[in-house]
């Protein structure tokens, strides 16, 4: 893996004191990486950067290939690898009803020697919308390979319309609780 703020949390994403999971967007204060979108369901934004593409003016296709995340183990209490996105992704649902978007991708991985990953699988996450409010895209842990030990993100948003963009924020596993 490279870097050491290359992890997938499992701490972050806990409750809010609000009645909202703040998913309608707008501004904030500024975050870890200059962003000043709001992020949603009590995520901490000078711990967790957004990237996306958005911009005003001409647009450009996008492609975004992150860095590899450290996969922590997998337990009862973090049975989903989640992503949190807003705007439009590409996904087919179980009964085949496509929805057009970006491509969000999770690439999964083994490491090797020294700081080399190879690639096992790449792997779709379930997107139950709405697009394009923020959202959380999962992974089920039964769809990761098991012997991956690092995953990472890779977008591709080739549409020029400007009403078609897409925004990201590291993987995670978060616990879950039984209400």
């Amino acid at each position: 893996t490279t870097g050491g703020a290359n992890t997938v949390d499992t701490e972050e994403g806990g409750t809010t004191t609000s009645t909202g999971a703040g998913t309608g967007g707008g501004r904030g204060a500024a975050g870890i990486n200059d962003s000043t979108v709001a992020l949603p369901f009590g995520l901490d934004p000078a711990r967790t950067p957004v990237l996306g593409s958005y911009r005003a003016g001409a647009q450009q296709e996008a492609v975004l290939e992150s860095g590899w995340y450290a996969l922590p183990d997998r337990t009862d209490a973090t049975p989903l690898l989640v992503v949190t996105v807003a705007g439009r992704v590409h996904y087919v649902d179980p009964d085949g009803v496509l929805t057009p978007g970006a491509d969000v991708l999770l690439e999964f991985g083994r490491t090797g020697d020294g700081s080399s990953v190879e690639p096992l699988a790449r792997v779709a996450p379930i997107d139950i919308g709405p697009s394009p409010s923020w959202r959380n895209l999962r992974v089920p842990g039964d769809r990761i390979p098991a012997d991956a030990d690092t995953v990472r993100l890779v977008v591709t948003d080739g549409n020029l319309a400007p009403d078609q963009w897409v925004a990201v924020t590291p993987p995670r596993m978060p616990r879950l609780e039984t209400l």
